[in-house]
């Protein structure tokens, strides 16, 4: 004899499992844009509300699905598309009207990540990992140097500035393609 709490129990194991499925088919990229308004801050001290570092895009798709994972500030370890998620990745580049195989979007190109985060810039939603993609409005396309001079200029002037992470092609192209599988 079941009980209702026993259908209940059951009725939730099944539907985590439908959307651990549908999860794996239609996977959303590790990176999702966002948009932030910092204080200034002097990026050469300990306490800064963000450390960045240099790093290489590979031009793939696939790098959106790939959490950055950092070991310190000073090394990024690899990224690694999650076994799961590759299936619905080339189902969606299939259905983008691929072969499922090409997942190369772009020529490998410089970038800038987040290496460390703490106070207003947390609170904001920037996370490690999260990669620089505008500044002020603008696209850019520096080094780590060249955003902490930057920032630096911002500080000295008392000056508030604009970040955007993660409005990479990538995203977008993942978010196109995951538009229209599901």
């Amino acid at each position: 004899v079941f009980s209702d709490e026993d259908d209940s129990n059951r009725a939730a194991i099944i539907r985590a499992h439908e959307i651990d499925a549908h999860r794996r088919l239609h996977p959303l990229p590790a990176r999702m844009p966002r948009y932030a308004v910092l204080d200034s801050f002097d990026p050469k001290s300990r306490y800064a509300s963000l450390h960045f570092l240099d790093d290489r895009w590979d031009g793939s798709i696939g790098d959106a699905f790939s959490p950055v994972q950092l070991a310190h500030r000073q090394s990024l370890m690899t990224r690694r598309l999650k076994e799961a998620e590759q299936d619905g990745l080339r189902r969606m580049l299939v259905a983008g009207g691929g072969s499922g195989q090409a997942t190369h979007i772009s020529t490998p190109c410089q970038m800038v990540v987040v290496a460390s985060v703490r106070g207003q810039a947390g609170r904001q939603g920037i996370k490690q990992g999260d990669v620089v993609t505008h500044v002020n409005g603008e696209r850019f396309d520096g080094n780590a140097s060249d955003l902490e001079q930057y920032v630096a200029r911002s500080y000295a002037a008392g000056e508030n500035f604009a970040i955007v992470v993660n409005a990479e092609v990538c995203i977008a192209e993942a978010l196109r393609l995951r538009a229209i599988v599901v």
